[in-house]
């Protein structure tokens, strides 16, 4: 029979936690402190322990040190309630198994359990496997629960005990905080903490600036002398020349550099770099003949994740964020309206953490109560389309009873954009083709309900025809609230309304000959739908709308735009 520790100074928990793991048949050891808890080690050679971070007296990170001191090899799990990544980091230097926070779940612990033990049997003590502890918060900046960014936390632990003479190339998207998870690094890890950080932005300087700004010029140091044993970051640095790329690169190899053939000076310091990455994940190596300084890099490589690959994150950072911005502004904020958290997931965030944090600097700046509201968010973010654009042919002719029913009609375009936003894709292709099937059948009769004509099928959503443009956005609020409550998937509909004119047999958008294909009639993030367009739909729906560009029916946002269409 496995045994297992347990510590804690709530009684409470030592009881729930007792009656658990009792019921999974294990046998349990409870003590109150840490102190009783090495005595207990000593005596009942647990193979797995639980312990509290917040005990009195010696503390749980101290006594996972000593813990670990004596057997390296038992899986401890930390039970806090105010689990922070500075903590996680620092159990992370004495290889903690896990991390569960209050209160707890039965099935977490059961499941944490029962993975600690098996782990355990695998283990021996020249072969440890690195287990950071998982937290919530990176220096206050960084916070999540979310799987990727627990894995990032993992991995930074691991990097954490690496060498200094190791160099760490962190990779990410623009605005993901590769920066501050170097500055992190660099203060955690003992070798470096008491040494300066210093930071180089690669791509801001000339060659010859930042040749001298590294590597010093007569009488002036470089910061790779400055740095002693600290951590020298290279922002950005596929930027640098093949010249420097090669001096770099020798460094280190052989930890030392010369200046103009003068004698060597010795490197003692972390070099940590950051290549930024596109969208689709793709790291682009430079080109140049001396690729070996990325390879070199990449030895040990930690990818920072993006946002919208962590979107259940996203309601934690935007309330942290906030009640940021209220206090630099003197504002007193009690929290965000889900409608709000609605339209920023509906987003995907090129420019990632700090994109958000400018949308939420400036909601706060626009609030007028004590709560940020869909009202709040800046204008220029509320037209930003939460779609792909897609260009879409009719294939009807000019004479088509669907638009001679009058000399003027609206003509509006659904389509359900799938990319980026669900991986069922990924996971079942069959399934989601279904559910895209799924989608077209169930809009045809709720269309039809309202007095509108299916023409065509276009890509993964329909062309329709309507006697109002109101019938096509409460159409997509009843097709969304469908798949929704079927929790099918989260589609985003896009509802894009022509106006359109029947004039001599020609077609015009807004009076203009239009092209063979849709084109927008404004440019992305300006008002492009007409006054009289805007006023039916808001006269016949009681629309609440803080812009003409944006429409909110019955909590959900729509984006809407006025396209140039031409029936052939």
């Amino acid at each position: 029979m496995k045994k297992i520790l347990v510590i804690d100074d709530d009684s409470d928990i030592l009881d729930l936690l007792e009656k658990i793991l009792l019921n999974e048949g294990y046998e349990v050891f409870t003590e109150g402190s840490a102190e009783a808890g090495l005595k207990s080690f000593e005596l009942n050679s647990p193979d797995l322990i639980f312990t509290d971070i917040e005990l009195p007296g010696i503390s749980g990170l101290n006594f996972l040190e000593q813990i670990k001191k004596e057997n390296p090899a038992l899986p401890v799990i930390v039970i806090t309630g105010t689990g922070t990544m500075h903590t996680a980091i620092d159990a992370a230097q004495f290889d903690a198994f896990e991390y569960v926070e209050k209160p707890l779940e039965v099935d977490i612990i059961k499941e944490t359990a029962k993975r600690a033990i098996e782990a355990g049997e695998i283990r021996d003590e020249d072969d440890i496997i690195t287990a950071a502890l998982l937290g919530t918060a990176l220096q206050d900046d960084i916070i999540g629960k979310s799987d990727s960014v627990k894995a990032l936390f993992r991995r930074i632990g691991e990097l954490i005990k690496s060498p200094l003479t190791s160099p760490i190339l962190i990779t990410g998207e623009i605005g993901t905080g590769k920066e501050l998870i170097a500055k992190t690094i660099h203060s955690k890890s003992k070798e470096s903490a008491s040494s300066p950080f210093i930071s180089v932005s690669c791509g801001a300087l000339s060659e010859e600036e930042l040749y001298t700004l590294l590597f010093g010029s007569g009488k002036i140091k470089g910061k790779l002398e400055e740095v002693g044993n600290g951590t020298l970051y290279l922002g950005e640095s596929s930027k640098m020349s093949e010249r420097i790329r090669s001096k770099m690169l020798s460094i280190m190899d052989n930890k030392e550099f010369r200046i103009d053939g003068s004698e060597a000076i010795e490197f003692h310091g972390r070099i940590i770099a950051s290549l930024t990455v596109n969208m689709d994940g793709d790291i682009k190596l430079s080109d140049r003949s001396n690729d070996d300084l990325q390879y070199r890099l990449s030895a040990n490589m930690l990818k920072v994740p993006a946002l919208r690959e962590r979107r259940e994150d996203l309601p934690l950072i935007a309330i942290q964020e906030m009640l940021k911005s209220a206090e630099r502004s003197g504002k007193k904020l009690r929290g965000i309206s889900n409608e709000f958290i609605e339209r920023l997931s509906e987003y995907d965030f090129p420019g990632n953490i700090r994109e958000l944090k400018n949308i939420i600097g400036e909601a706060v700046i626009r609030s007028r109560s004590n709560l940020l509201r869909i009202g709040d968010l800046p204008e220029s973010f509320m037209h930003i389309a939460p779609f792909e654009e897609v260009l879409v042919k009719t294939g009807k002719k000019k004479d088509d009873e669907a638009i001679k029913d009058g000399s003027r009609g609206l003509m509006a375009i659904f389509f359900a954009d799938m990319v980026g936003y669900t991986t069922l894709m990924q996971k079942d292709e069959i399934e989601a083709r279904n559910l895209i099937e799924l989608m077209r059948t169930t809009m045809k009769p709720i269309i039809e309900d309202f007095g509108g004509k299916v023409l065509q099928y276009v890509g993964d959503g329909t062309l329709c025809t309507f006697s109002s443009a109101i019938m096509a956005v409460t159409a997509a609020v009843k097709l969304q609230k469908f798949l929704r409550e079927k929790k099918l998937l989260e589609i985003r509909i896009g509802i894009h309304i022509g106006d359109v004119v029947v004039k001599d047999d020609e077609i015009y958008g807004d009076g203009v000959n239009v092209a063979s294909r849709i084109e927008p009639l404004a440019a992305p993030g300006e008002i492009c739908i007409s006054q009289d367009v805007y006023n039916h739909l808001r006269n016949q729906s009681n629309l609440k709308a803080e812009s003409m560009g944006a429409l909110n029916l019955k909590n959900v946002q729509f984006e809407v735009q006025v396209y140039k269409v031409v029936i052939e």
